[in-house]
């Protein structure tokens, strides 16, 4: 470009000054179409991430229903232990009857001393039935 004062611009020097505006807005258009293209293949990513998960998201709610569906009632859990309980207590109960006609047949045959017996009687399960 000519550099002196008043003179005037020539139209090579304005073609010159436009190609050169025009190489430059280019080169910026480029780097921008590159940028946009990353950011598109970056959103393509997230996307396919974001299905990932949806669709894990999915499986995980449904093995949690399954799971759910499966487990034991804090009710169900008191019925069984309490059945269990009734078992356990009605063969105690028949272990304590035996262990008492037991005692009662050695005091009646006198094989054991009194104190013997009392001792034996002393340890209640149940309370002691004098009809055994």
């Amino acid at each position: 470009m000519n550099n002196q004062p008043n003179s005037e611009v020539t139209t090579t020097e304005i073609l010159e000054a436009i190609n050169t505006f025009a190489t430059n807005v280019e080169r910026e258009f480029v780097e921008i179409k590159d940028d946009i293209k990353v950011i598109k293949s970056d959103i393509v990513d997230i996307k396919s991430e974001i299905a990932t998960m949806k669709s894990e998201m999915g499986t995980m709610k449904s093995e949690m229903g399954t799971m759910k569906s499966e487990m034991a009632t804090k009710d169900y859990i008191d019925k069984i232990f309490g059945t269990v309980k009734g078992d356990m207590v009605e063969l105690v109960r028949k272990e304590d009857t035996k262990v008492n006609t037991i005692v009662g047949e050695l005091d009646r045959n006198k094989v054991l001393p009194k104190e013997s017996i009392a001792k034996i009687q002393s340890v209640l399960v149940f309370p002691y039935s004098t009809e055994a």
